[in-house]
């Protein structure tokens, strides 16, 4: 007799990566089990800073309001070299709901994951360890190992059990990189003395002897990390972090009250591939990289994001396994894109002669004088311009701008060679869709964009335009209908026009949004008429000018396997 399916996804480890993968396919009604080889919780809080897109996701997730009211918000970032101010960024232009870093010590962040995941019916099993993966064309079985011994059946297994991952190994999957040279200090401590920070800024100390960060973190502590040589010694005591603040901080910083000293290693690796059949890497146990920016357990969420949906529209929906490769495709060039990112950043600020730390605070302070590039700086800085723009799951069609209309008679369906140009220069097919507050929204309730991302459904908006036509509006109609009777339950169709009641000539019943101010026309550069296609993951999958039909049914089938 064969063995049952147990759980549709088994997922190893119980970090933030883990947690946040079993939360997205609970609430998309996925059976998942989750274990832990640790007995306990880990007190340690090795990531502290969650990046605004990341808050994006715990939003999703229903989880941001209650990590935002224990966290604190960093509103920006100091750069000093040898003690003198370099450059100031500020978060609070980001274009996202949550302007700013929330630093929040890791230990609590699981704690409020866990809670989350227990009320949607799944405890985290800890002391369990998964072993010997073997999959055949429907599943793969595991033997888990606790107090007793048990071989499980599962549909699919992604290990989430961070840089020493055991899930990798069962694969023997190389995780090819290198160590830097240098190891990092770690410490919690309340500051004193007569020298004040902002504790709503993050503090990065750049010098010839190493690099010193310090972040605020809930209670009026701080987060002490800094760059020692290997072979440097460390003590647990006061006098080490002392010396580390007066050789490389402010002065007059004391420390006061600090914990525990740690210090942990760096390195940047990658592994060879993110997918062997039907079991998945995702996090730390995938990609490491320098801790420089605070990006790697963010970067290991939004690899949990992009694939919660997907392994949901195969279990639940119907889509071919085949959706699961554009998973890897997408995600592992951003980890490759992360990686090149922060090793630049510590390359920068482990500098030491003289003449290239003069000539890296000229560049930096370039970047953030130069408005278009202090928002580029942002956007990187808090993983809003991830883009999977080379993904298969991608595609945009704009007809040529010898279509385009001379003059503004809105009278025709073709765009202006405005319209047409601004549309070039909107959002792009493989960035993250912009989030944009609907003060109308769907009748008369107001409505942030993202809230219609929230079930399994891709969400198709068809832009009616700055100015309606009958014949644009009976186009918009007929693909509206065509996508509820194709697709019921794999894509949500919704029309957007630019006034407060629903044109004449359309026979669709379903959800109509009312751009009264015409904000989401404005926003998407849908001046004409267009579609964009929003996946579950908030990124942008299809968009075309003008409304293309067929194209569009074309590349869902695609992504739903026909």
């Amino acid at each position: 007799m064969s063995l049952p399916i147990s759980h549709e996804v088994l997922i190893v480890g119980a970090g933030p990566v883990g947690l946040t993968l079993a939360i997205d396919l609970a609430r998309r009604g996925v059976s998942v089990r989750i274990i832990d080889a640790r007995p306990t919780p880990s007190p340690l809080s090795r990531a502290t800073e969650v990046q605004p897109r990341s808050l994006e996701i715990f939003e999703a997730l229903g989880v941001a309001r209650a990590l935002i009211g224990e966290g604190v918000k960093i509103l920006g970032l100091d750069l000093r070299d040898d003690g003198a101010l370099i450059t100031s960024l500020d978060t609070t232009s980001a274009d996202t709901p949550f302007p700013f870093l929330l630093s929040l010590p890791q230990a609590r962040l699981e704690a409020i994951l866990t809670a989350q995941l227990l009320g949607l019916g799944v405890p985290v099993e800890r002391g369990v360890s998964m072993i010997r993966p073997e999959a055949d064309e429907e599943s793969v079985i595991a033997v888990l190992t606790g107090d007793t011994e048990a071989r499980a059946r599962f549909r699919y297994i992604v290990g989430c059990d961070g840089e020493a991952s055991t899930t990798r190994e069962a694969l023997h999957l190389s995780f090819e990189g290198e160590a830097y040279p240098q190891d990092y200090v770690v410490c919690d401590l309340e500051l004193g003395g007569p020298t004040h920070l902002d504790p709503s800024r993050l503090h990065v100390f750049l010098s010839p002897r190493g690099t010193l960060t310090l972040a605020p973190l809930p209670g009026g502590r701080w987060r002490l990390l800094a760059e020692i040589p290997d072979e440097a010694e460390l003590r647990a005591d006061h006098p080490t972090v002392q010396a580390l603040l007066d050789d490389r901080a402010m002065p007059g910083l004391r420390a006061v009250a600090e914990g525990a000293v740690h210090r942990t290693p760096a390195a940047r690796r990658a592994v060879e591939r993110m997918r062997d059949g039907r079991v998945l890497l995702a996090g730390d146990a995938a990609h490491v990289h320098s801790p420089v920016g605070g990006l790697g357990m963010n970067l290991g969420l939004e690899d949990a994001f992009n694939l919660g949906w997907k392994l949901a529209a195969v279990l639940r929906h119907g889509a071919h396994d085949a959706l699961l490769d554009s998973y890897e495709a997408e995600r592992a060039p951003a980890a490759r894109a992360e990686t090149r990112q922060t090793h630049m950043a510590t390359v920068l600020f482990q500098l030491r002669l003289p003449i290239a730390r003069f000539a890296r605070d000229q560049l930096l302070q370039t970047l953030t004088r130069s408005r278009a590039l202090r928002q580029q700086t942002l956007e990187t800085m808090t993983e809003l311009r991830v883009s999977y723009a080379g993904s298969p799951l991608v595609e945009e069609h704009q007809r040529s701008a010898l279509w385009a209309s001379l003059d503004d008679d809105r009278a025709v369906e073709s765009p202006t060679l405005v319209d047409w140009e601004r549309f070039l220069q909107g959002p792009r097919a493989g960035s993250r869709a912009p989030d944009v507050y609907l003060t109308h929204g769907l009748g008369d309730r107001p409505v942030w964009l993202y809230e219609l991302l929230r079930d399994h459904r891709l969400v198709v908006l068809l832009f009616d335009g700055g100015a309606h036509t009958v014949l644009g509006g009976l186009n918009l109609d007929h693909i509206a209908q065509t996508l509820g009777a194709r697709f019921p339950d794999r894509v949500r169709p919704i029309l957007v026009v630019p006034k407060a009641t629903q044109p004449e000539e359309l026979t669709w019943d379903g959800e109509i949004l009312y751009d009264v101010d015409q904000l989401l026309h404005r926003r998407y550069a849908a001046q004409s008429e267009c579609v964009y296609a929003l996946r579950p993951d908030t990124f942008i999958g299809f968009r075309a000018q003008p409304a293309d039909g067929p194209k569009l049914v074309a590349w869902l089938e695609r992504v739903f396997g026909g």
